[in-house]
């Protein structure tokens, strides 16, 4: 039997989700790098390869179920087990709720919400005992101005995560959640220089976190040194208040 460990990392080509499977792949598992950003996904296989590591790269958007039955069927496929997945893939569209479109609220929880139930959905039955599951939620799960589709959707993670640990902790399977605050991410480049400021202010440890720091938690949380961890939502935001 094989003893190549496979973990599907979503939303692999860029930020929080290219630093995760760059770190995971550092511990010997073979990453399949998940993303609708196929040049992304690719550009992070080449580097983990280029360390020493395995990757490989699969084209998908989280929302679809058909390409989660692809994925599926093509890990079904590969010598070795299932022990990870990382449902980190989302994206904001934001707007004061009132502007909000349909389109822009179904977008997102589409994405961020159901992209993590359809992941949990079809890689748990090819997970052995011992597997891992770690979703994203974020800060804006209390709520935030502007993300009423977000902080939903994000807030909607927790309960997911919840209650994934509660059913499939019976078979050895746990989940968690990292809740990640303002992260130096191509996204947080776009955010006007004052308002970068202001969010500033609001954390103890007087910085922004780094893409990086969120990985080496996620890698603890899909790791055994975390093996009694299950259902737990683990904020990474310096210590912010809002």
């Amino acid at each position: 039997m094989s003893d190549i460990h496979y973990c599907v990392v979503t939303g692999a080509g860029s930020g929080i989700g290219r630093a995760t499977a760059k770190r995971l792949a550092a511990d010997g598992l073979h990453i399949i790098c998940a993303d609708v950003n196929t040049h992304g996904a690719a550009e992070t296989a080449a580097a983990i390869v280029e360390a020493g590591g395995q990757a490989t790269t699969m084209a998908l958007d989280v929302s679809s179920r058909d390409g989660w039955e692809g994925i599926a069927a093509k890990l079904a496929e590969l010598p070795g087990t299932v022990t990870g997945l990382v449902n980190n893939a989302g994206l904001v569209r934001d707007k004061t709720m009132l502007k909000m479109t349909e389109e822009q609220w179904d977008f997102v929880i589409d994405v961020n919400l159901k992209g993590a139930w359809l992941g949990a959905k079809y890689i748990i039955p090819l997970m052995a005992e011992g597997g891992a599951i770690v979703n994203l939620s974020s800060d804006s799960k209390d709520g935030n101005f502007g993300q009423t589709n977000y902080a939903a959707a994000k807030a909607g993670i927790v309960g997911l995560t919840r209650s994934i640990a509660l059913e499939q902790g019976r078979r050895g399977i746990r989940c968690n959640a990292v809740a990640p605050g303002t992260i130096e991410t191509q996204i947080l480049g776009e955010v006007p220089e004052n308002v970068k400021a202001e969010w500033l202010a609001t954390i103890p440890l007087g910085r922004f976190g780094q893409p990086e720091e969120v990985a080496e938690v996620i890698d603890f949380l899909i790791s055994d040194r975390s093996s009694y961890v299950n259902g737990h939502v683990l904020a990474i935001d310096g210590g912010a208040k809002h």
